[in-house]
């Protein structure tokens, strides 16, 4: 199978000497083009340490976590498991997450920045990206702005503006969960440790929500900054429209949803109960520690994030290691299958080219 790589260098190195007579000039033609848009924004790929560094910060991570446990105490917590319980949970809840991706990314970026594409093709690129995305998550985004540019004609813009738009609504949905989650813990005194401060912080995204739509559902778009709430970037916000945030907001609210029965079950299976409220504040966070920048194939970050569960486990650090090793294992596994299955067919769409759009999908404009 041609990588990546290769496939945005076929292009640019075709000779016009060569057999095909319309092969492009050396450094024009589309895959030129994709990345010459896609260094205007200065969107490069990443150096060699930057990309090997999340694996190293794992490994250091790791490294601390395992320190002090006996590997013999964490195999037997991952022996006495319930696996009944375990394995239907986080891959059932990997199954989830794939569909509502489709559910939620996949309809933003039709929404938002190609209209022509369809169901097939957003498995294609959702799906297909899984395996870069636990090698190297960073990389993911570089490829898709390659594929909407090269397959769909779409400018780079456009693709950055859709995502944000189901970022910005799955992170809502986060902190609403865990804001409902602090106020029953306030109401009801489940885990008195659970400290009630955590809620000030939680009520930014609330107030910058509320801006948002002031902003955007009123005249004030047309009053204040004007020239701005036109860029590009800001497509989605512009073009947005109630049900459009309805439907990426039920999609994420599941998935949070999901993901703590998921984790509730998991802990339950290693024996470890924890109250509810706590539960709907850690497995979010666990979960997007599987994303973040120190973390090296869904390893590292889960890790750190489970450990302010230690109080619930005894303080037995080995059995919370188990747990969250687990669903690293099983969430990284559940999306690496997935991905293997379509990256092949994500590679073929982007060996298939189209001429960059020249109106404007939405509005009938020219770009």
């Amino acid at each position: 199978m041609m990588p990546v790589s290769a496939i945005l260098r076929a292009d640019v190195s075709a000779s016009p000497s060569g057999d095909d007579p319309s092969a492009p000039e050396p450094g024009t033609g589309p895959a030129a083009d994709v990345r010459h848009q896609m260094e205007e924004p200065g969107v490069e790929r990443p150096p060699l340490w930057r990309r090997v560094a999340p694996w190293v910060i794992t490994g250091a991570i790791l490294w601390w976590v395992f320190r002090d446990i006996s590997f013999a105490d964490f195999l037997d917590h991952l022996s006495g498991v319930r696996l009944s319980w375990l394995l239907p949970a986080l891959f059932g809840y990997t199954a989830v997450f794939a569909v509502l991706d489709i559910l939620s990314f996949g309809l933003s970026f039709r929404w938002f920045a190609a209209p022509s594409l369809t169901y097939r093709e957003m498995t294609h690129v959702i799906w297909g990206c899984y395996l870069p995305l636990v090698i190297y998550a960073p990389i993911v985004g570089v490829i898709q702005i390659a594929y909407f540019v090269r397959h769909k004609g779409a400018p780079f813009t456009w693709f950055i503006s859709a995502g944000a738009f189901a970022m910005l609504g799955d992170l809502l949905m986060v902190n609403a969960v865990m804001t409902v989650a602090m106020i029953l813990n306030i109401l009801f005194q489940f885990a008195p440790e659970l400290d009630s401060f955590w809620l000030l912080p939680m009520a930014l995204p609330w107030l910058i929500a509320g801006l948002h739509f002031w902003y955007w559902f009123t005249d004030s778009r047309n009053k204040y900054f004007p020239r701005l709430s036109q860029h590009a970037l800001l497509r989605s916000a512009r073009h947005g429209e109630l049900h459009h945030y309805l439907r990426i907001y039920a999609a994420r609210l599941t998935l949070s949803l999901v993901g703590i029965l998921a984790h509730a079950l998991a802990l339950h299976s290693f024996g470890i109960e924890v109250p509810l409220p706590v539960v709907m504040v850690v497995a979010p966070l666990i979960i997007g520690g599987a994303f973040l920048p120190i973390s090296g194939g869904g390893f590292g970050g889960p890790q750190l994030v489970a450990l302010i569960l230690l109080p619930y486990a005894g303080g037995d650090e080995a059995l919370l290691a188990a747990y969250s090793m687990s669903f690293s294992a099983c969430f990284t596994i559940g999306r690496a299958l997935i991905g293997g299955v379509y990256l092949p067919r994500f590679l073929e769409d982007l060996r298939d080219t189209v001429p960059r759009m020249t109106v404007d999908p939405l509005t009938g404009e020219p770009i």
